[in-house]
């Protein structure tokens, strides 16, 4: 290096110390907040001001508050659900499969896998996007996207997608 570049750089830390320091230090100073101003914010916001008794006794009454009872004058529980048999789902007999859809892609120049992963989620061929974008990552594939346009579906997986779009 230079001595004369080492001087410049030098002096404009030097410079730039002094303008920080003097922006910090002559900053506005912040004036402590009064009661009179708080009052005026709350009364502004809508808010009410109460002593810590107040508040106290409204948390007391709170407290004293029966629970809301039922129709049927019994106190509200939280509903459970009845349990399911398991074996009921799994002997149903056609678990109907979404309709496929065939997305045309279009990857153009500085499109970022984030994008592109938004832009299948949206089309409801990816589930997540994250988790598409995550996988790209992953596998360094999020830097060999080839740019054109590609037919996908939502019957092909994470996998095979990107497979389609890094060729």
């Amino acid at each position: 290096m230079d001595k004369y570049l080492l001087r410049g750089i030098s002096i404009g830390i030097i410079v730039s110390t002094i303008v920080f320091g003097s922006m910090y230090y002559s900053g506005n100073e912040k004036t402590p907040i009064n009661e009179k101003q708080v009052d005026q914010f709350l009364q502004q916001e809508g808010f009410k001001k109460i002593s810590i008794e107040e508040y106290n006794k409204l948390q007391e009454k709170q407290d004293k508050v029966p629970p809301v009872k039922k129709e049927n004058n019994q106190p509200s529980q939280p509903t459970v659900p009845p349990k399911e048999d398991i074996t009921e789902k799994t002997e149903s007999p056609k678990e109907e499969k979404p309709p496929k859809i065939i997305y045309v892609l279009t990857i153009d120049t500085g499109m970022y896998s984030s994008e592109i992963a938004d832009a299948l989620a949206k089309a409801k061929i990816i589930a997540d996007a994250d988790e598409f974008n995550q996988y790209l990552v992953e596998h360094d594939l999020n830097t060999a996207i080839q740019i054109g346009t590609y037919e996908v579906t939502n019957e092909m997986s994470i996998e095979e997608i990107a497979n389609i779009i890094t060729k």
